[in-house]
């Protein structure tokens, strides 16, 4: 039977601990007593209820109620055929006696936070200036960007396409007989999903679309940068893509345009944030926010697995020529002459160099052939030392001292010459 504390009475505690031990000592005294089995013993295990049970009647083990003391608490028992049996029970988490009982600490949650890269990716963005596109800025050419199609840069006969294509392959890529063009591989659009095979189907895409490259600020840029703006090999500007999907993006900012797997959604927007930073190029209001929302929804199994690998900026030229023209009028009757054309920008450049307004009702302006005419009464008079600027093609903006013609091309052809024809001749300027 087993015996009270020799204190007066065992702690609630420790009466708790006293039945855990008897019912440890049960199963070893049956085993002892009866010879059983693993087998036997595990289902002793299972069906015993250790908080009922007080005493071993088969054993007849008897438990002393001293608390266990130490680190390591050996309770000892004896059996009726003398055999003392030491149950070494593992260093007690319970407070000490007489201390007070205190509940456990609440259980917390941990709240991940964003991504590292997510989070790199919106400081970013917030050094990235809001701006909406300059009305006054001569519109988009592609031949600007891309004259003569993707070029060779380092002279080894293959394009920044056919390099892309050969470098973004998950196989190595076939080549045409001469070396210089891909032909096979294995790419899979990361917007859709898509796996393309040949060279023909795929297309690349640029990041950053060159149209909105111009909106956002390279439209001040001179030829060689915007050049080299459409050729960046810094990784994810130039991304191999199907037909449909470059299609169906277009120059469209990611307000606009996302690609259509969900999964591929953080990835871009943290792309996006660091090509515009890369070039200096701005970003709307609604494209600011849209960034930053697609962004701040990031998980560690959309986010890209590296943080940023292209510099944070690169050098572009603004030249200082195409932005403004200084005429200093002389004395005398007004003098209108034709001081630049300007076929990148579609635009011309007229101006009054006496020292008298100018009536312009008498001028008219024409292309080589005279296949696009204007008269420029409807703008004049021109007043001294003043110039103005005629500007043509489907992105034509006014602002001061700037006219619209026609929202048509005018001037996008090699060689074409610019004519204004007055009552003092015809004068003429290539373009």
């Amino acid at each position: 039977m087993v015996g009270t504390s020799r204190t007066g009475g065992a702690s609630p505690r420790h009466e708790q601990r006293r039945r855990r031990v008897a019912a440890t000592l049960v199963i070893v005294g049956s085993v002892i007593g009866s010879g059983c089995t693993e087998a036997d013993d595990a289902a002793e295990v299972a069906t015993d209820s250790p908080a009922d049970v007080e005493t071993d009647t088969t054993t007849n083990v008897s438990l002393s109620d001293e608390p266990p003391t130490g680190t390591g608490e050996d309770v000892v028992a004896t059996t009726d055929a003398n055999t003392v049996i030491v149950v070494t029970l593992p260093p007690s988490t319970e407070p000490p006696m007489g201390s007070p009982v205190t509940d456990p600490p609440p259980a917390t949650t941990v709240v991940s936070g964003p991504p590292a890269v997510a989070v790199e990716a919106i400081a970013l963005l917030d050094t990235v200036p809001i701006a909406d596109p300059d009305p006054a800025r001569p519109p988009y050419i592609r031949d600007e960007y891309q004259p003569g199609g993707w070029p060779d840069l380092d002279g080894d006969c293959i394009s920044t396409r056919h390099q892309v294509l050969a470098e973004q392959s998950a196989v190595p890529v076939t080549w045409s007989a001469d070396g210089c063009f891909v032909e096979t591989g294995q790419w899979t659009d990361p917007y859709s999903g898509e796996v393309l095979t040949t060279a023909d189907e795929a297309t690349i895409d640029h990041l950053i679309p060159l149209a909105e490259g111009h909106r956002a600020g390279a439209w001040a840029w001179d030829i060689d940068s915007k050049v080299r703006f459409t050729n960046d090999l810094s990784p994810g500007a130039l991304v191999v893509v199907s037909g449909d999907t470059n299609q169906s993006k277009a120059d469209k900012t990611p307000d606009q345009w996302m690609p259509p797997l969900d999964s591929a959604h953080c990835g871009y927007a943290i792309n996006w944030i660091d090509k515009k930073a890369r070039w200096g190029l701005t970003v709307t209001r609604a494209e600011h926010d849209a960034l930053r929302f697609v962004v701040a929804s990031c998980t560690a199994e959309t986010a890209p697995s590296a943080p940023f690998s292209s510099p944070a900026s690169v050098n572009v030229t603004v030249p200082t020529t195409t932005t403004t023209t200084t005429i200093v009028p002389v004395a005398g009757p007004a003098e209108i002459v034709l001081v630049r054309c300007d076929r990148y920008d579609e635009t011309v450049v007229i101006a009054n160099r006496g020292g008298q307004p100018g009536d312009l009702s008498g001028y008219r302006l024409h292309d080589e052939g005279d296949k696009h005419s204007t008269p420029l009464g409807q703008w004049g008079p021109l007043q001294p030392g003043a110039t103005l600027t005629i500007v043509t093609g489907d992105q034509a903006s006014e602002a001061e001292s700037r006219v619209v013609w026609k929202r048509q091309n005018v001037w996008n052809n090699d060689g074409d010459v610019a004519h204004l024809v007055g009552a003092g001749g015809i004068q003429t300027i290539g373009c």
